[in-house]
Parts: C-alpha cells; sequence; structure tokens
C-alpha cells in the first residue's frame, strides 16, 4: 500500500494478511541487514527493534497518512517531489508492486 526508505527509518503502511506486523518487520530485518551492513559499514545495529503502529480507520484517514508519509522526504530535503524520491513508493518505478489503498479499504 505505500513505503519510504528514509536514512534513519522506514515507514510502511501495509495490511497484513498472512504475518504479523512483528513478523513482518521480522522478515524485513533478516533480509536486508546482511546488504545493508555491507553497504553501510558501521558498529550499531541496522534494526533497533522499535516498532511503531497505528491503526487506520478508513479509506480517508488511510490517504492523509499515506500523503504524510511520502512528505516526509520533502520536509527532511532529501526531494523537491514525492514521485522523484526514489526510496518511496509514490515513485512510478514501484507502481506495479504497490497495492492502491481502496483494494483494502473500499471506496
Amino acid at each position: 500500500m505505500g513505503f519510504v526508505v528514509l536514512p534513519d527509518e522506514v515507514q510502511i503502511i501495509t495490511v497484513p494478511r498472512i504475518v504479523t506486523v512483528n513478523a513482518l518487520v521480522e522478515n524485513l530485518s533478516e533480509a536486508t541487514t546482511p546488504l545493508l551492513t555491507t553497504a553501510i559499514p558501521h558498529s550499531a545495529p541496522i534494526w533497533d527493534g522499535e516498532i511503531y503502529t497505528e491503526l487506520l480507520s478508513g479509506l480517508e484517514d488511510a490517504r492523509l497518512r499515506l500523503g504524510a508519509m511520502y512528505a516526509t522526504p520533502i520536509r527532511q530535503h532529501l526531494s523537491n517531489s514525492p514521485a522523484q524520491y526514489d526510496y518511496s513508493s509514490a515513485n512510478t518505478r514501484y507502481a506495479e508492486y504497490v497495492q492502491p489503498l481502496e483494494r483494502f479499504f473500499g471506496r
């Protein structure tokens, strides 16, 4: 449904159907830690285990949260627009991999 990868965090909007949020984060950690440790050598852990979850009450709430999430790279001066940020599902390169919010919340 949507994601933004930032220098110090990953923001994801998802509706877990097969695994729990904790299992999803654990899977992401296991899949990315070896690559990230090689790409960005440092002594601190890549994943700190802190998970923040927020329930979305419906389609409009999800749209507002996704819009705020997509604006984060602009606020952090990483991009001029959400679509230009390479590490966000707002970028069209990920269009075929990200499901629209309406699929999960209806219209």
